[in-house]
């Protein structure tokens, strides 16, 4: 019996991840499972229902936070149940009653007090919808738009993380529809007055076809459904995030709806690429079929950056090339483009270092990446010339606006290729031209990394990065950069003694650590000299730590 109650609670949490509240409705029924009766009861805004389970429950248990929770909600959401004036003082007793609960968990926050967070998050939003609810019955009309707007954009950046249980996020998302669909069929908040004109005191009337406000709503509403599909692709669940990005459907297009119906075919076409990698074909077919000339040149780039990789994927690497370039030709400054873009010129490097046992060179039968170019001359002619392309794709990622996901990890793409092929004056030309344009807070999480370089053939292209980096951060490399220009003193100086004493292999470290050491003794002098202050008190903490 224990075991088959694991398996149907595993069971129905997949179905409520799922949204088959038909067939949990059915299951509540048959087992009698009042708290379930509740869920899908409010879920499928069947409020009849809803209210009879609640008035059934209040006379067999006492009250609890959840019972409280789904009676504030029936006050807001029911149009015969709605109880504006009764909503604060509810919100209320619940905080109090959360909060005696919250007492009684262990002092260190963990796992079990995420279930208790997230009603809070919930009062706050039940909370603030009554607010709305009062600004479109009382507001005047000049400020209803802008009351609303300021609501509704600290409802976007508060929501749970994306890693929180999807039940999390359909429980958010799902309250906030509803509030939305209330506001849009005009429902009457129960004060005492009749429909009509919104009047101090009266009933929210319904917004006007093509008002900014009915706008709003709509965008809203669109973009909610296409964030639940978005959290669904990163949970795995493709199925769920088709049905979300698919709803509402919208029939015909306009000016309004172009941004949303962007979103929903790139959220389309990234869930396919990421969870069906295998059908790279039919990507390809989703992608031929998405209208293009119903965006501007940024979202046509994007889609043709999918569509590139797609071609990759099925082995057309010249076509692969050539839409690489048309997207850039659309629009040069997409990280996403370059991200990809990058991550093609990388895999025919490798490929070629694998056939040809020698670092980059060409394969004659591969499109040329002499295209590549930021400005005239990013990209060289020599046999390393899909690592040079690389290499500059990588550089202008990082000078777009990009996620800090995707910067660090081309960050250390960037480290990487230089490792390999720091000795290419190419590539050297390629870093001089793109780093000055490129925020040193990029690479201020890497300085341990690049200052290990300083003794590798690349260490002339580090030095130019790091003088950035001392201009901007003297504080995060100072310690780094004092302790690894005495390393390389003392193996300077070690190296040195050997070679006086005869032994063949010190000369070559000896020079190596020589260059180093002027490397690093340049970024030190330049730190120092523009940063007076800042070097002499890090100085004086090193002495009082030392003493």
């Amino acid at each position: 019996d224990a075991e088959f109650e694991v398996w149907e609670e595993h069971w129905v949490n997949c179905s409520l991840k799922l949204c088959q509240f038909d067939t949990l409705s059915k299951f509540a029924d048959e087992t009698r499972h009042q708290d379930l009766t509740l869920l899908t009861s409010f879920r499928m805004k069947n409020w009849k229902r809803l209210k009879d389970t609640l008035l059934k429950l209040e006379h067999q248990r006492d009250p609890t936070p959840e019972l409280k929770l789904y009676k504030l909600f029936l006050s807001l959401a029911s149009p015969e149940d709605q109880q504006l004036q009764t909503v604060e003082k509810a919100c209320g007793d619940l905080v109090q009653m959360l909060l005696q609960k919250w007492a009684t968990m262990p002092p260190v926050v963990s796992l079990s007090h995420l279930p208790l967070m997230h009603a809070f998050h919930q009062i706050v939003e039940v909370s603030e919808s009554a607010r709305i609810f009062e600004i479109l019955a009382s507001a005047a009309p000049a400020s209803r738009f802008q009351d609303l707007n300021n609501i509704l954009s600290t409802w976007r950046g508060r929501l749970p993380n994306e890693w929180h249980d999807y039940t999390e996020w359909q429980n958010i998302i799902f309250w906030r529809n509803i509030v939305f669909d209330r506001i849009a069929s005009g429902s009457k908040v129960a004060t005492g007055k009749k429909d009509g004109p919104a009047t101090p005191g009266g009933a929210a009337a319904s917004p006007a076809p093509n008002s900014p406000i009915a706008n709003l709503i709509n965008a809203e509403t669109a973009w909610n459904f296409i964030k639940l599909g978005q959290v669904a692709r990163h949970h795995g669940m493709r199925k769920v995030c088709h049905k979300m990005i698919n709803t509402p459907a919208r029939t015909t297009l306009t000016p309004t709806t172009a941004l949303e119906e962007f979103s929903r075919a790139r959220e389309q076409i990234v869930c396919e690429m990421t969870l069906n990698e295998k059908d790279s074909r039919s990507h390809l077919e989703i992608i031929n079929s998405t209208p293009l000339t119903l965006f501007d040149r940024p979202q046509v780039a994007e889609l043709l950056t999918y569509k590139a990789t797609t071609m990759q994927r099925l082995g057309d690497l010249g076509g692969a090339h050539q839409t690489f370039c048309t997207a850039m030709t659309l629009c040069d400054e997409l990280a996403v483009s370059w991200d990809a873009w990058g991550t093609y010129c990388r895999a025919n490097y490798e490929a070629n270092r694998e056939r040809d046992g020698a670092a980059g060179s060409s394969d004659p039968s591969a499109p040329s990446p002499k295209r590549i170019k930021k400005e005239p001359g990013a990209a060289g002619d020599g046999p390393n010339e899909w690592g040079i392309a690389a290499m500059t794709c990588y550089l202008n990622t990082l000078r777009s606006q990009a996620e800090d996901d995707v910067i660090n990890k081309n960050v250390a793409r960037v480290l990487e290729l230089l490792a390999l092929e720091g000795a290419d004056p190419a590539v050297g030309a390629v870093v001089a031209d793109l780093c000055e344009s490129i925020d040193p807070r990029h690479w201020k999480p890497w300085i341990p990394q690049l200052l290990t370089s300083l003794n590798r053939p690349e260490a002339r292209h580090v030095e130019k990065i790091l003088l950035r980096v001392a201009r901007q951060f003297p504080q995060a490399l100072y310690f780094h950069l004092r302790t690894t220009f005495l390393d390389i003193r003392a193996a300077l100086a070690a190296a040195t003694q050997r070679q006086s004493q005869g032994d063949p292999a010190a000369e070559e470290e000896q020079r190596m650590m020589s260059e180093a050491l002027q490397h690093a003794t340049a970024i030190m002098q330049q730190l120092r000299s523009r940063h007076i202050m800042v070097a002499a008190t890090m100085e004086h903490m090193i002495d009082e730590i030392m003493s």
